[in-house]
């Protein structure tokens, strides 16, 4: 069995670049082997394995890309489309357009897009169907100038310098052509993988970033918690913890530096006005112990003096006060010159205990106030880092989100887009689909009655 065709087609698909020279030469006798393989058929399919040790799968690629190249060239008549020589019998062009149309009806090859090639195989086979459409066909072809095969195609205006044929080289095998969808798709599939990638990155990017500042944060909680240092100049504030030892930029550290120093600011403040309040209350209590020291001194009421300069006795007595009181009192007669009410003893030494105990108690005041200015000021400096905290994360929320949102519709329109293309290529496929298959069913119908009436 001759194995010319299935040789060239071989060849042809391994060394596409190849396809000038393959075109000038002359169809291969067993070009309707070729056919068959590419229409699946079995037993032809076995024969070329047995003749080339090529898998089934390389025949038929092999077979259907040489057929495309050779056969539907855009100038090729209507015995190279059948796969013809010009002196072939009828009935080896009848065998021809059967396996042909074997090959692309859509009924049979629904998913292949070389179905487009049904109608031009139709057309031929009209031209060439009976001997008088074959002879009027013949005579056409010979009054146009044609040879067979390629036909000329007309270029007015251009010169074609001789011996120089024409090369059309495709720039892709028929491999590639077949695969060319899974690769356009996977590569769409590795760009939306890396944009995810890239997306889920940056919120976890930012989610890192509110953690570390969060962190932060406890950390200058921590830190204010310490004692302060007492002989620390105000006028030389300090950055603060949370400026220190931040990672953000410096117009953001100089922010957060400037809340924490004029907290500082105002907890001296505070600070002083507290030993303000302080030193005053002191000097109220001392004038009042001293007004009571003077009037416990005076010569009606040497009692009371002598109540003044003995608190603790007159505390702790267990005797009748009152009675050795009266007893040393002098009488009405003998203090009327002295019109001033005179108190009594146990109420100027109650005054003289209550002066000596708030000016015991004094530095206690002042650090209880110290204390308060200072969780104050804590407090009002974690205020102050909490707010920025939430400013920074809500700034870099709202573009990310806004971009998602664009995405998201933008996702949307292709996506509507793409269904209505979808939708327009499928009722465009529909329709040509049943144009194919009523022609093909009229020529089916037609051959029939021919054959009829022939027998």
């Amino acid at each position: 069995m001759q194995t010319l065709a299935i040789q060239s087609a071989l060849a042809l698909f391994r060394e596409p670049g190849r396809i000038a020279d393959f075109r000038e030469r002359p169809l291969p006798g067993d070009v309707g082997h070729v056919i068959r393989v590419a229409a699946s058929e079995s037993a032809a399919i076995a024969s070329a394995q047995e003749a080339t040790d090529e898998s089934a799968e390389t025949l038929n690629e092999a077979s259907i890309f040489y057929l495309q190249q050779m056969l539907f060239v855009p100038n090729a008549d209507s015995y190279r489309v059948l796969g013809c020589a010009a002196d072939a019998t009828q009935e080896q062009l009848r065998e021809h357009y059967r396996w042909l149309m074997r090959w692309l009806h859509p009924d049979r090859n629904p998913d292949g897009w070389e179905v487009v090639y049904a109608d031009r195989v139709n057309g031929a086979w009209q031209d060439l169907k009976t001997p008088d459409r074959r002879a009027e066909y013949d005579l056409r072809s010979h009054h146009d100038g044609a040879q067979h095969g390629l036909a000329a195609v007309p270029t007015p205006g251009l010169r074609v310098r001789a011996g120089a044929p024409e090369i059309a080289r495709p720039m892709l095998s028929g491999v590639m052509v077949r695969r060319l969808p899974a690769i356009i798709f996977g590569a769409l599939g590795i760009s939306a993988l890396a944009v995810l990638a890239l997306m889920y990155w940056a919120q976890t990017e930012s989610q890192r970033e509110a953690a570390r500042l969060a962190a932060m944060a406890a950390d200058a909680g921590d830190r204010a918690a310490l004692p302060a240092d007492p002989e620390r100049s105000s006028d030389t504030p300090s950055p603060g913890p949370l400026v220190a030892d931040s990672g953000v930029s410096p117009s953001q550290q100089r922010e957060v530096a400037a809340r924490v120093d004029g907290n500082r600011e105002r907890r001296e403040v505070e600070r002083q006005a507290a030993e303000a309040l302080v030193a005053e209350q002191l000097e109220i209590n001392r004038l009042v112990a001293a007004e009571a020291r003077k009037a416990a001194r005076s010569p009606g009421n040497q009692e009371v003096a002598d109540a003044a300069s003995l608190p603790a006795a007159v505390a702790m007595s267990d005797e009748s006060p009152a009675m050795e009181a009266s007893s040393e009192i002098p009488q009405p007669a003998v203090i009327k010159d002295y019109p001033a009410p005179q108190r009594a003893p146990d109420q100027v030494a109650a005054d003289v205990l209550a002066a000596e105990k708030a000016a015991a108690d004094a530095p206690a005041a002042q650090a209880l106030l110290a204390a308060q200015a200072m969780a104050e000021t804590r407090a009002a400096e974690k205020i102050a880092v909490e707010k920025f905290i939430a400013e920074k994360t809500a700034a870099e929320r709202m573009p990310a989100e806004k971009l998602a949102a664009e995405k998201l519709a933008a996702e949307k329109l292709a996506a509507e887009k793409l269904a209505a293309e979808k939708l327009a290529a499928e009722k465009l496929a529909a329709e040509k689909l049943a144009a194919d298959k009523l022609a093909a069913d009229k020529l089916a119908a037609d051959n029939l009655a021919e054959e009829k009436l022939a027998v």
